[in-house]
């Protein structure tokens, strides 16, 4: 359902403009079957679970078979319940001459404190700042294809540190260690309201 709302309101701007396309991604834990490929909107990403304690693995599935499989110079990830206007963010994109990029709603995110305990705990063996570099938040940011394999590659090869739970922060903390700094660009909203992701 929260798909078909998707599709029905911000993705529709992909036929009217062109200017980019989309797919939803699983795990293949999900009820969809799995082959790794592409069908219709859908992507189910191979032995990667959709359980939220994994979701840094997801992610970084994600931005690997889309900068993999996809000719595009930017991949933007967003999630279930972002609205994107993507009028403006490609506007914006088309500006941006550099091929390492990476950027999104930076709202007052001067690098959050690292959680020990709850939803987003991370242990100190792990990351043992205490706190995290500054980063776009989670519901909705872009990286070229250029940093996105960068990034992902960090992770896999472990120079930066998979916090599973909490794939925004994974995310920034390899931009970081790559000298990549983030952007602050405009367009992203939580909930379809027009209110800034991470905003009150």
């Amino acid at each position: 359902a929260q798909r078909d709302g998707l599709r029905r309101s911000w993705l529709r701007q992909r036929s009217t403009s062109g200017d980019f396309d989309y797919a939803f991604f699983v795990g293949s834990s999900s009820s969809v079957a799995c082959s790794g490929e592409r069908v219709g909107d859908l992507v189910c990403l191979l032995n990667i679970s959709d359980a939220y304690t994994d979701l840094a693995i997801k992610v970084l599935g994600a931005l690997s078979w889309a900068a993999s499989t996809v000719d595009a110079p930017f991949i933007l990830k967003a999630d279930e319940n972002t609205w994107a206007d993507m009028a403006a963010i490609v506007r914006y994109l088309r500006t941006y001459g550099s091929p390492w990029f990476y950027g999104g709603d930076l709202g007052d995110n001067l690098g959050g404190p690292v959680h020990r305990e709850g939803k987003w705990a991370v242990p100190r063996e792990l990351y043992n700042f205490s706190a995290y570099p500054v980063y776009p938040y989670g519901g909705g940011y872009v990286l070229s294809k250029q940093t996105a394999l960068a990034v992902v590659n960090m992770v896999k090869r472990g120079r930066a540190p998979l916090l599973r739970n909490v794939e925004d922060a994974c995310v920034g903390i390899a931009a970081k260690l790559l000298s990549i700094e983030p952007t602050a660009i405009a367009g992203f909203y939580s909930s379809m309201t027009p209110r800034p992701v991470g905003g009150p």
